[in-house]
């Protein structure tokens, strides 16, 4: 059985054909934190690798992978599951997200990473494909997810007044000839006690999720963006928010059509804007595809 990591070339046919590429990986969902005292970080958006000018063959299947967001999580401190890769022919892989912290432990390390707990200032995960995860802060706020332009930001605060940190911002591409961030961080969850403000962090630009107040859910991750899921409110039964889905963008000349074999897409064979010169296909589902 074909790998779905892998380019699979089931004929050897056609003529050699250069086009663009941008692959966004599946964001990680934020973390839970359902009893006091721990806040959870933020998921991080999904893994980003874009390049120009590779070589594939007209008349030649090829098998693509779009990666899942992390699911959502609903337990007592459930960390944040990690997005999955994306991946197309002969191209590094983009790798899903980092999951946002719970309870004592980091965020998790992935294409971006995770954001940190509030526990004693744990460390946001790292990032090999965009941004660290923001830190948690004292023992109040968290950090928010790593996006794939930057890392997510650290919690903050003092006296009253306290901020668990946002998602990192996503990278903005300009393949459809009409610039669009992707792949944001999720914002850190916040916490609530008499007397205190506590803020919970915003999604990063890119389809990244906002953290949710005391007891409240983190919203999703945007799908088909791969944007990481907000933590959920500490002191509280939310639930987490998961990841979103990454994508496959292609831009090619427009004399060349795809042909949907298994695959889905939300955008096919669409004129790029500003240069008919060009065509782009945005594929959200995996399977196989076909240039003529």
């Amino acid at each position: 059985m074909l790998s779905k990591r892998i380019l699979s070339i089931i004929a050897q046919s056609g003529v050699a054909l250069n086009i663009d590429y941008l692959i966004v990986a599946g964001g990680a969902s934020g973390g839970t934190g359902i009893t006091s005292g721990i806040i959870p970080g933020g998921g991080g958006g999904g893994g980003y690798v874009a390049n120009t000018n590779l070589s594939i063959l007209t008349e030649t299947e090829y098998n693509v992978t779009i990666g899942a967001g992390g699911a959502a999580g609903t337990g007592v401190y459930d960390l944040g599951v990690n997005g999955s890769p994306s991946s197309f022919p002969t191209v590094t892989t983009a790798l899903g997200g980092g999951g946002g912290g719970a309870g004592q432990p980091n965020g998790l390390s992935g294409g971006t990473g995770g954001g940190g707990t509030s526990y004693t200032s744990s460390s946001g995960g790292s990032g090999s494909q965009g941004g660290n995860g923001g830190n948690g802060a004292s023992s109040q706020v968290s950090g928010g997810g790593g996006g794939a332009g930057g890392n997510g930001v650290n919690g903050t605060g003092g006296g009253t007044n306290w901020f668990s940190g946002d998602g990192g911002i996503g990278i903005s591409s300009s393949i459809t000839g009409v610039s669009t961030p992707y792949g944001g961080g999720g914002g850190g969850g916040a916490y609530v006690y008499s007397g205190y403000n506590f803020t919970p962090g915003t999604g990063g630009t890119g389809g990244g999720g906002a953290g949710g107040s005391a007891g409240g859910n983190g919203s999703n991750g945007t799908q088909s963006l791969g944007g990481g899921g907000g933590a959920s409110g500490g002191s509280g039964n939310g639930d987490s928010g998961a990841g979103g889905s990454g994508f496959i963008i292609l831009r090619y000349p427009a004399a060349y059509t795809i042909t949907l074999g298994t695959a889905t897409a939300s955008s096919l064979n669409t004129l790029v804007t500003g240069d008919s010169n060009f065509k782009y296909t945005k594929l959200t589902g995996t399977g196989t595809i076909s240039f003529a």
